[in-house]
């Protein structure tokens, strides 16, 4: 996807809608101010002190954003790989100790992890619901942070689906998903109108916005960091690297489980370099004979996930989604 395409994906309101009456009680952090510390930590895979320029290039950009990075102690990894479980990633205690800072520290307006990758499953056991909600601030992120989201989520507290530091880092300020998401960090929110696909279902749907990866979101299935069976829900997926025939489990998964019998909208992002080893065009043609008569709206092609625009999402928020004819049309309804 180009960067000209934008125009036709998404318009930016600086307008909140008052949350309906009928909404469960969530907490919006805070918006950002100029001077605001953000805590930079690596609760999943870490870039390396003496090879990586990430976190500096990073911390440059919310730098010109008129923020305060604060980095994590346990940011970097060791050259060398840790024994731990042969994984590239600082050992439980560095990564734990981190993110419990970064929650805990009123001084602290908003979480940006360095990167995703693997190893965020390994804290839930180890963190405390109520931590999220003590001192409520933005969590971004994508990918294994997907984890950290369910966490919010369960506590009560939103976030936002979007890009991190290493995405800073490679795009630049310039890069659509990064202006957004600096725009929503400091209290402009956005509202989606893209373009019709051939895939989509038509309908309309509101619910509560869950957005992750999908290997990632479907580890927690059944735990007390599900996302909820008991309110309707407008659910993002998106994938990286598996095989079509892996997502075609993964999905079978959630039909099985009865996970889209409560789903208000669902909404398909990137699949990106997932391995074509089954007889489909695509992977969204493999997933549409699995939605297509949910009778809910059901939107294909959305920009966000491990793409190179990747929009933000406020998960944990009310969301309505509507497609027709004419595109797909994603609104938040924030207090």
């Amino acid at each position: 996807m180009n960067v000209s395409l934008t125009a036709f994906l998404f318009t930016l309101l600086s307008v909140f809608p008052p949350a309906r009456p009928d909404a469960p009680a969530r907490v919006r952090p805070p918006f950002l101010r100029k001077g605001d510390k953000v805590a930079v930590i690596s609760p999943s895979y870490a870039p390396s002190a003496k090879k990586d320029t990430t976190i500096a290039a990073a911390c440059r950009l919310m730098r010109e954003w008129g923020l305060e990075p604060v980095t994590g102690a346990h940011v970097f990894h060791p050259d060398t790989v840790q024994q731990e479980l042969g994984i590239k990633g600082m050992p439980l205690a560095g990564r734990l100790a981190d993110l419990r800072w970064a929650l805990r520290d009123t001084s602290i307006r908003a979480i940006i992890p360095s990167r995703g990758g693997y190893g965020g499953i390994h804290l839930v056991d180890s963190l405390d619901l109520a931590d999220f909600r003590a001192h409520p601030k933005w969590l971004t992120g994508y990918s294994d942070i997907t984890n950290l989201h369910l966490g919010a989520i369960a506590a009560g507290v939103m976030s936002i689906h979007g890009n991190m530091c290493i995405d800073f880092s490679r795009r630049g300020g310039d890069n659509p998903g990064n202006r957004s998401l600096h725009d929503l960090l400091f209290g402009i929110f956005p509202s989606y109108n893209l373009p019709p696909h051939d895939l989509n279902v038509p309908g309309k749907g509101k619910g509560l916005l869950v957005a992750g990866n999908m290997i990632t979101l479907e580890a927690l299935m059944g735990s007390s960091w599900d996302f909820p069976r008991d309110e309707p829900v407008i659910l993002f997926l998106e994938e990286i690297e598996e095989t079509m025939h892996a997502v075609d489990r993964l999905m079978n998964m959630l039909v099985r489980q009865g996970r889209l019998a409560n789903l208000s909208g669902l909404i398909f992002g990137g699949f990106t370099a997932c391995k074509p080893d089954l007889k489909f065009d695509s992977i969204e043609a493999m997933l549409r004979p699995y939605v297509k008569d949910l009778g809910i709206p059901v939107c294909f092609g959305f920009p966000a996930g491990h793409v190179d625009i990747n929009m933000p999402l406020v998960e944990g928020a009310q969301a309505e989604l509507e497609v027709d004819a004419s595109g797909t049309k994603l609104n938040f309804l924030l207090p």
